[in-house]
């Protein structure tokens, strides 16, 4: 699994994980979300990806971290993240903000769906995104929870 798309998928359970989230960030609760995903399809700069880079990756989100493991189990992605409430009621999405270990910041947007998530974030050097489709350096993401 190349090491753009594990990036990728990492900010896209960051932000899957921001639905919803506990004000106290001393001792985070869970959230509506917590549990375990498999991420079933996926979009990147507009293309589909390829389903070899994202079979058997797993993503659990518990409280206000997200870890995400590979085919073989071997972590890719291990991120704080939070979320904003979107300010129209109308909207199901809440625009979500997340920082990995390694210092990067991505923004984008989460949703949830009947059996799982639905996520749209920015890449590097990206927008973050204003709709749940993948444009020019942006990654969306369909997780569907793992029983």
């Amino acid at each position: 699994m190349s090491r753009t798309f594990q990036l990728c998928t990492c900010a896209a359970v960051l932000l899957a994980a921001s639905v919803v989230v506990a004000d106290d960030k001393s001792a985070p609760a869970p959230t509506k979300i917590d549990g375990t995903y498999a991420i079933v399809s996926g979009e990147r700069d507009g293309k589909p990806m390829a389903d070899a880079d994202i079979k058997n990756c797993k993503v659990t989100i518990t409280g206000d971290k997200i870890t995400g493991t590979d085919k073989d189990g071997k972590e890719f992605l291990n991120a704080t993240y939070t979320v904003e409430e979107s300010k129209d009621a109308a909207k199901k999405a809440c625009v979500v903000r997340m920082e990995t270990t390694g210092g990067k910041k991505y923004m984008g947007m989460a949703e949830k769906t009947a059996d799982g998530l639905k996520i749209v974030y920015q890449l590097d050097g990206g927008q973050p995104p204003t709709e749940f489709k993948a444009g020019e350096k942006q990654v969306l993401l369909v997780l569907k929870s793992a029983a």
